[in-house]
């Protein structure tokens, strides 16, 4: 920049010299020599201003830079952060997985436990062994003749309302219903009548654990009923369902001892042969 201004001077100089006075050239070169001097001036702080901004893009690039580089990071962190919380919510859904299997394994191994003391509790008064003993049979209630016409009334009533619900297939209200009677007439010629059609509601509910207790009511508290066979044969059939073969056939084979050419003894002795 410098350079090119005094070059021009220079000419300018050279022109004047030509056609003016030696004073007018005097004053002409002051004045040439004062604009050459501001004109260097601005040069000069035209160059600083370049200088100066050349500096502050330097400076300027440095921090888009580093800038750049601190937001990569951050994405990073960012992506780093979300897979492991990604991570985390897929290990609590595995913990919350394996809870809820243990805890249904825990209350299946409850009711497993439950249902297996009932069958011991079951084969232990079957056999008369352990601390249960059997029901003695329950002494003859006595001629209907004894009994108050208005209770036996109201006892067949009941009777015929619970008959009446199991009929119409609604076990739970006949159970309840045949319950009911049950504890309000417990000694009439119904009741091995009543205890086994409970067994029988239970039956049809699949709930063949609570079916088996109500068929061995019958049995050991009502031998002479003509329930006592059925019973005994629905029994057998209840273990054959919950696959204790072992005590099934044990109940079977009991039913062709003691009930001989019946119908019971013919169904248990097929029984017998299908488990052999």
């Amino acid at each position: 920049m410098k350079n090119y201004i005094y070059s021009f001077s220079l000419i300018y100089f050279l022109l004047l010299s030509a056609c003016a006075t030696t004073q007018d050239l005097e004053n002409a070169r002051h004045d040439f020599a004062d604009q050459t001097n501001v004109l260097e001036s601005k040069a000069d702080t035209i160059d600083n201003e370049i200088k100066s901004l050349q500096s502050q893009t330097e400076h300027l690039s440095t921090d888009i830079k580093s800038l750049t580089e601190e937001r990569a990071a951050i994405k990073q962190n960012e992506a780093d952060k979300g897979a492991d919380i990604t991570n985390i919510r897929e290990m609590l859904e595995t913990l919350t997985g394996r809870i809820d299997t243990l805890q249904k394994d825990t209350s299946d191994i409850k009711d497993g436990m439950e249902k297996m003391n009932k069958r011991i509790s079951f084969i232990e008064k079957y056999l008369d062994i352990g601390d249960h003993k059997a029901v003695k049979a329950a002494p003859d209630s006595g001629s209907v003749n004894n009994i108050d016409m208005k209770v036996k009334m109201d006892s067949d009533t009941e009777y015929a309302m619970a008959f009446n619900s199991f009929k119409e297939e609604n076990f739970k209200k006949a159970r309840s219903e045949f319950e009911t009677y049950l504890t309000h007439y417990p000694n009439t010629e119904n009741a091995a009548n009543a205890s086994y059609w409970v067994g029988e509601c239970f039956y049809f509910e699949n709930n063949y654990d609570q079916a088996i207790l109500n068929y061995d009511i019958v049995v050991k508290k009502y031998p002479a009923s003509d329930k006592a066979p059925y019973a005994l044969l629905k029994e057998g059939l209840c273990f054959y369902k919950l696959g204790d073969k072992v005590t099934a056939k044990i109940i079977f084979q009991q039913i062709v001892q003691s009930y001989p050419n019946t119908n019971q003894a013919m169904i248990a002795q097929k029984k017998i042969q299908e488990m052999q």
